[in-house]
């Protein structure tokens, strides 16, 4: 087997906190256990900026808290990352948040792989231009992996790969040039198993979003936030806040002061946790102070989500989960669904919605489609352009429109657990993955979801416009 090639990868880890694993290539033959870094390896990862004893980038918030990589997650990232690069020859693993997003990006390079080594042209590198044989309104339609020109060995040997290291993922979905083409179940899942989707659900949100202004509901992404939530009475209202755009929320630029990955979700300082045990979470999103102006630079914050939803129900009238079924779920054929509630009675659009693996994939296809679904276009071409291109850096990669921007064009939703929906337009492919890889800490949403039952009691400010 060839020797792998070097590998840098930064995630945020087991508490939000940066972490990082320099691989050097090896002889194969001293396998992952026998992994060290080396002097050199450390001093590159210093110089990349992302080495043990570090300050944390990419946030203007955190700049004097550092933390050091414990030897005992070293390694075990260090490990598995060995071990599948050597598997696979990958050339690169890009970089996102959760410790395990590794692995994941690792799989769907194998799945991008199969495709490239089985196609005897290039691929497309936009969105693809034929017209569909089919639209999957009711069922998707399946095919063989190598009657879409993939290699079925391969796809086998990920499913492998993943029951070996005991990596616990409960499903695989691919769908390539419209047909279920893979579909793996592991860990007792089924088929017909709704799974909680996490942060997949922010860029649900987005998609949201988009059909307000395909029906005519939204004007520009320019429109202020103050605007949108005009019957609110929003503290700590300075020039900086009245700035913030819809198009801010949507990229996780509005310059508030937000400590979602810099604290560990138990630390009173944690905002989102604080955003859980408060009254009414959109009122205490819209009351955070700002530290700087809304779109200097990007910070993680699952407020901005919990923003959407409250735009969803104030300019359609309408309760989240009644618009989306309206809106998106019942066009694309989407059946069972659940969406929890937060604080407030407020849906829990950073992360509460449960969705079947095949159903997730019907979301990336309709991204993949540029919006059109069976003759309808849900949301305009120019949207899912906009929500799959960089507006902002994370620092390691692009951000649009609550979508994670990987290279080579591929983009993400992605969820804590490593629940993912990834949309590769030049392989027109779709891949999904579940599962449950945890954090060695519980998320703050984990115990403090509100199922919803029965019509959405409101704690929050009265909208007057509407009623509630």
């Amino acid at each position: 087997m060839p020797s792998p090639p070097e590998i840098i990868y930064i995630g945020y880890g087991k508490l939000g906190r940066f972490g990082s694993c320099a691989l050097p290539s090896q002889d194969p033959s001293r396998g992952p256990s026998q992994t060290q870094d080396t002097a050199q390896d450390v001093a590159k990862d210093r110089a990349q900026g992302v080495a043990g004893d570090m300050n944390l980038p990419h946030s203007p918030f955190n700049e004097s808290r550092s933390f050091t990589m414990t030897e005992k997650r070293r390694t075990k990232c260090n490990h598995k990352i060995t071990w599948i690069s050597e598997m696979m020859n990958i050339k690169y693993l890009a970089v996102t948040f959760s410790g395990m997003v590794a692995v994941t990006i690792a799989l769907l390079l194998l799945l991008t792989a199969c495709s490239a080594a089985a196609t005897a042209q290039p691929t497309p590198t936009q969105t693809p231009t034929e017209a569909p044989a089919y639209w999957p309104a009711e069922e998707w339609r399946t095919s063989t992996p190598a009657e879409q020109n993939m290699d079925p060995d391969r796809l086998e040997a990920m499913i492998e790969m993943i029951k070996e290291q005991d990596f616990a993922y409960h499903s695989v979905v691919v769908v390539r040039n419209g047909y279920l083409v893979f579909e793996q179940y592991l860990n007792g899942w089924k088929a017909d198993s709704s799974h909680h989707i996490q942060s997949c659900t922010k860029s649900v949100s987005s998609i949201l979003i988009g059909t307000l202004f395909q029906n005519g509901l939204l004007e520009s992404v320019d429109q202020k936030m103050v605007d949108l939530f005009a019957d609110y009475e929003i503290a700590n209202l300075d020039e900086r806040k009245q700035a913030i755009t819809l198009e801010h929320l949507l990229t996780m630029s509005p310059g508030m002061d937000w400590h979602e990955l810099d604290y560990p979700y138990e630390d009173p300082n944690n905002s989102l946790g604080r955003m859980w045990h408060s009254p009414d979470a959109v009122q205490h999103v819209l009351d955070t102070p700002m530290s700087q102006e809304p779109g200097q630079a990007w910070s993680y914050n699952s407020g901005t989500s919990i923003l959407l939803g409250g735009i969803i129900e104030e300019v359609s009238g309408k309760d989240v989960l009644d618009y989306a079924r309206e809106s998106l779920f019942d066009p694309l054929g989407i059946e069972k669904i659940r969406w929890d509630q937060t604080t407030g009675g407020h849906y829990h659009t950073d992360g509460g919605l449960y969705l079947k693996p095949r159903d997730m994939a019907r979301i990336g296809y309709l991204m993949l489609r540029d919006g059109e679904w069976d003759g309808q276009q849900i949301i305009s071409p120019e949207w899912v352009a906009q929500s799959s291109q960089a507006h902002q850096s994370t620092g390691s990669l692009g951000y649009g429109y609550q979508w994670l921007i990987l290279p080579e064009g591929v983009y993400a939703a992605n969820g804590h657990y490593e629940q993912k929906i990834f949309v590769i337009p030049a392989a027109d492919m779709v891949v999904v993955f579940t599962g449950y890889l945890p954090d060695d800490e519980l998320h703050p949403t984990d115990g403090r979801l509100h199922t919803t039952a029965g019509p959405r009691q409101r704690s929050g400010r009265r909208n007057r416009a509407h009623g509630s």
